[in-house]
């Protein structure tokens, strides 16, 4: 399948029914791939379904949570509705267990789980429940961490509230999946996942975070890395039947303005019609044709998308964006006096004026709901873990990297920290900075060791601010 004019993506086929339709892999024109999930007409055509299911999306990506497999955009093409990705929806666990998932080892198990519970509880936070937790709507991305897809999308086109007890229960039930897929982590999960069906998913999180640091190279993501790059090195098998695209005589973009994804340099790529033998078509997102701001601030149903006119026999993709009725031509009186340009120059010259006023007054406001939103929602340290990146062994003169993780609550913000030796060295105290929406972060202690002998060890990471949390590790240098 070759790709389609206008610059569109190139469907590469390994289609999967979801709960809220059918996804797509697919290719930008330089390589890149993105999936695509088509929204199940018959739901989205459901009176009130279309507004939930943007207004889901919408207040999703406004999370911006590392866990959930980011949106790149919501179109509309006649009566499709299309959501895109930035990184393609597979495999999903559900796809590595039905293919054997003998590659699943305790630590990879154990960190799908704590992927999955750390998000859940982010998004149970802010008050955002999923509605479909399982194995089919966790994805396993090249980086080698299990993140969600379909949050909250198929209640929001069923019209239902997820409740996010149900939530925790069917994550539970996802543990037990995993202890299943890895007897050896059996015990470990089924009591991680008991104790989220009687104490919670927070309970459960630290049951599994304290349980987990005895398991070999654990937090190590090695091993779902390798898996995952097996999966994504796959070919994908292409469409039958599959077309170039044609230029659609109108779509739209849901989402507002705010939460759509920047527009590479390149513009963002087009989706192409149709996707299988039963010609779906797939609608350009408006930003692959239109990269000015103006373009990208206009919302659903004031922006009409017309077929610009073509020369050459050139393929037709491009189209051609028209705002309201545009401005009256001058009279031919007008234009010899030339009152049609002084006036022209003066609505420039108003314009200008209030342009930069707004600017000003959007860039006061902005800073100052910075600084509101960090005093009424400050950064909170919520865990602490500390263990050497990879175990001393019985190696001689070395340097351990001993790596602290440090999990929060998501907020932007900055913590103070300290690292306390067993030999009674301290390290200065030291600042990390976080944007909003980073769920965790590693600091690092490098301590060497010299000479025969044995010696255990502790490292203790300290969090003196915003409020005291700490965890201590422990290990062994042994040098025979």
């Amino acid at each position: 399948m070759t790709a389609g004019s206008g610059g569109g993506l190139r469907l590469e086929g390994g289609s999967r029914t979801s709960h809220c339709g059918t996804w797509f892999q697919a290719a930008t024109p330089d390589g890149r791939r993105r999936g695509v999930l088509l929204l199940d007409q018959a739901l989205v055509g459901a009176p009130g379904a279309l507004d939930r299911a943007v207004a889901t999306v919408t207040a999703v990506r406004r999370l911006n949570l590392p866990g959930v497999l980011r949106m790149a955009d919501l179109v509309m093409n006649a009566d499709r509705v299309w959501l895109i990705t930035e990184v393609p929806a597979a495999p999903t666990l559900a796809e590595l267990l039905a293919a054997g998932g003998s590659r699943l080892d305790p630590t990879a198990v154990a960190l799908l789980a704590s992927d999955t519970g750390e998000t859940l509880d982010r998004l149970h936070q802010a008050g955002v429940a999923h509605g479909a937790v399982g194995a089919d709507t966790v994805v396993l991305t090249a980086a080698g961490s299990g993140s969600l897809v379909e949050v909250g999308l198929s209640a929001s086109l069923r019209g239902g509230t997820p409740d996010p007890r149900a939530d925790v229960a069917a994550w539970a039930a996802f543990v037990r999946t995993l202890a299943q897929a890895c007897p050896p982590a059996g015990d470990l999960l089924g009591a991680v996942a008991s104790e989220a069906d009687g104490a919670g998913l927070t309970a459960a999180l630290r049951t599994l975070t304290t349980a987990a640091q005895e398991l070999p190279d654990f937090p190590s993501r090695g091993g779902l890395v390798a898996i995952a790059q097996t999966a994504h090195a796959a070919p994908v098998p292409s469409i039958p039947g599959a077309q170039p695209p044609a230029p659609p005589a109108e779509s739209r973009t849901l989402l507002p303005a705010g939460d759509r994804s920047p527009v590479p340099a390149q513009g963002r790529p087009a989706v192409p019609d149709p996707v299988s033998a039963q010609a779906a078509q797939v609608p350009p997102t408006v930003a692959a044709v239109a990269t000015e701001p103006a373009d990208q601030a206009t919302r659903m149903g004031k922006r009409a998308a017309r077929p610009a006119a073509q020369s050459g026999g050139g393929s037709g993709g491009a189209v051609n964006l028209r705002f309201g009725p545009g401005v009256p031509a001058p009279t031919a009186e007008q234009v010899w006096r030339g009152t049609a340009t002084k006036r022209t120059k003066r609505r420039r010259t108003l314009l200008r004026s209030v342009l930069s006023g707004l600017v000003t007054l959007a860039l006061a406001a902005g800073v100052a709901g910075v600084f509101w939103y960090r005093q009424r929602n400050p950064l909170v340290v919520t865990a602490v873990a500390v263990a050497p990146a990879e175990p001393p062994g019985s190696r001689c003169d070395i340097t351990i990297d001993v790596v602290g993780t440090v999990q929060t609550n998501g907020r932007a913000g900055t913590f103070s920290y300290q690292w306390v030796r067993s030999d009674g060295q301290t390290s200065a105290v030291l600042d990390q900075s976080l944007p909003r929406g980073a769920a965790a972060v590693e600091v690092h202690l490098y301590w060497s060791f010299s000479g025969r002998g044995t010696l255990p060890v502790t490292a203790t990471l300290k969090i003196l601010a915003p409020s005291p949390v700490e965890a201590t590790g422990a290990f062994t240098y042994a040098c025979g």
